[in-house]
This record gives C-alpha cells, structure tokens and sequence, in this order.
C-alpha cells in the first residue's frame, strides 16, 4: 500500500506543480502574443511552437539526460534529480499549450477593454492583472481543464526516468502480488473516475460559458 500512496503522492505533485507554474508562465506568453511586444512575440512563439512539436517523453527525457548540471544548480540538489527534471520538463512542456489557449481567452475579450481600463489611470500591467487575466482565464477555464487532465494523465511518462508515479506502482505491486491485471484494473478504475468527474465539471463550464 505504502508503494502506491507514494506513487500516487508523486502524481499529484508533479500534476499540481505543472499546472501552477505552467499557468504562470502560460499566462506571460499569452501576453507577449497577445500585445505583440517587439522580440518577446517572436521569442514567445517560437518557444510555443518547439514545446508543442516536440513528444512529452523526449522532453522529460532530454531534461534528464543533458540538463542534470543545470537542474542541481537550480535546485541545489546534489543527489537523485529526477523528480526535479519531471517537473521542470512538465512545468515548461505545458505552459505552451496554456499559453495558447489563454491567447484565445484573451482575444476573445472586447478589444475596447484595454482602452476602458488606461482610461480609468490603470497601466497595462494593471489592467491585465486585474481585469484582463480573470476575464481570460473565466473565457478559457473548460479549455484549461481538460488540459488539466491530460496533464494528469501525462504523469504516467515518468517512467522513462526511473520515477514510479501512480500507474507505475499500480504495476510494481500486480508483480509483487501476481494479480498485475487485477491491480491494472483497479488503477484504471482510478483514473476513469477521477478523469470522468474533471470532465464534467468542464463540461459544465462549456455550457455556462456559452
């Protein structure tokens, strides 16, 4: 049991994280998109582009491989780092793609809103913290959660690191008890209604938005 908490624990760390940092840098380059700020646009696209063209596994992979230098001067990890590269390659594969979709959250907002808010002494910064973001992140928020639960289901790819996330310690403990279809049943279960229950709640947001 212990195996399983502890793979479902990683799971969940790695899906949280993903989705904080990758919102918040999402969110920066949806901005640089969206405002079409010299360079920054340039330089925003085409991080978007290699990271949506680019498969999940050879990211997580790549980073494991030719980054361990720079993840331990990141984190100051001396020993085992490969929960830092899942959730730096993480972190950075999905900002891209939620940095697409807030883009279309954005323009989905009236053009004149940018213009109501400098008129009223807010900045551009301003207005988009506290008026544009929100109105974006509300316009894209069924979007944002079934992006979500790909990325929950993603975690599974970490075993291409050695790292045993949920699904990876459904298996380990089917070969250490012979019933590897019972317990890969059983974590099959657990995702479906897990990933069933996320689903309709953007479903229902789908329809409130319309």
């Amino acid at each position: 049991m212990e195996i399983i908490i502890n793979g479902f624990i990683t799971t969940a760390t790695i899906t949280a994280v993903a989705l904080v940092f990758g919102l918040m840098l999402g969110t920066v380059l949806a901005m640089c998109r969206t405002l079409k700020i010299p360079v920054a646009d340039q330089l925003a696209r085409v991080y978007i582009d290699a990271f949506r063209s680019l498969p999940l596994v050879l990211i997580i992979f790549g980073f494991y491989l030719v980054a361990p230098g720079i993840v331990k001067t990141m984190f100051g990890i001396n020993g085992d780092i490969r929960m830092a590269c899942a959730l730096i390659a993480f972190s950075l594969f999905e900002a891209a793609y939620f940095a697409e979709i807030l883009r279309s959250g954005f323009n989905a907002i009236p053009k004149n809103q940018l213009a109501a808010c400098k008129s009223n002494g807010f900045t551009t910064l301003q207005s988009y913290r506290y008026v544009l973001i929100p109105q974006a992140i509300k316009n894209s928020l069924p979007v944002l959660v079934t992006q979500s639960i790909i990325l929950f289901q993603d975690t599974a790819l970490v075993y291409v690191i050695g790292l045993t996330d949920f699904f990876g310690s459904m298996v380990k403990t089917g070969e250490m008890n012979g019933n590897m279809p019972g317990m890969i049943l059983a974590g099959s279960a657990v995702y479906l209604v897990l990933c069933v229950a996320l689903q309709r709640v953007a479903n229902r947001l789908q329809r409130g938005a319309v």
